[in-house]
């Protein structure tokens, strides 16, 4: 049964699969709102 559930989660055979991706994606997520959040307030100042 134990099978079933991981081929079902798509784990990959990693536990922590998916916890990893998601924490990579909020480093990314992250990382991209510092170093665009500047050019984006420049871009909406001449917008206005």
């Amino acid at each position: 049964m134990k099978i079933l559930f991981e081929e079902a989660l798509g784990t990959q055979g990693y536990i922590w699969d998916t916890q990893s991706d998601m924490g990579f994606a909020l480093f990314g997520a992250v990382i991209g709102l510092l170093l665009l959040s500047r050019w984006h307030d420049k871009q909406l100042q001449e917008f206005q």
